[in-house]
């Protein structure tokens, strides 16, 4: 729980209050974070409301499951923090689709290529959680 909390302090409090600032991480780390209490027996995960369409939050700030981020072992970085909002996606060309008959003959074929790149272009927005 403490790892977490000095986590999101080690982003800039100008970051923290950005609409976009949110933790990530994969659903078992989620599972292990939900179980966690602070100090005084509070857990540090908080249920939102399904009827009113609050979502769950962890200390405060929302957060997004990504099932490609690494499960909680020694070494793996299993949460990240920070303003989401500083890392850019950008589409490299045009998509390209093309038929592919002589090859799945007598079906039809059809194949698409799309390029995308992407950066992290503030370093001091995003910060993340290496297991000990």
């Amino acid at each position: 729980a403490d790892e977490i909390i000095d986590l999101s302090h080690s982003v800039d409090p100008a970051y923290r209050t950005s609409p976009k600032v949110r933790f990530m991480f994969n659903d078992l780390t989620l599972a292990a974070i939900r179980k966690l209490k602070d100090g005084q027996g509070n857990y540090l995960w908080q249920m939102g409301n399904v009827k009113e369409g609050v979502p769950g939050t962890l200390l405060g700030y929302n957060y997004s499951i990504n099932q490609a981020m690494a499960n909680i072992a020694t070494g793996n970085k299993t949460i990240i923090f920070g303003d989401l909002g500083k890392y850019w996606v950008r589409k490299v060309g045009s998509p390209v689709i093309g038929v592919l008959r002589e090859r799945f003959w007598p079906d039809l074929g059809v194949a698409g290529l799309i390029r995308f790149d992407g950066e992290l272009l503030d370093t001091a927005a995003v910060k993340y959680l290496v297991q000990a």
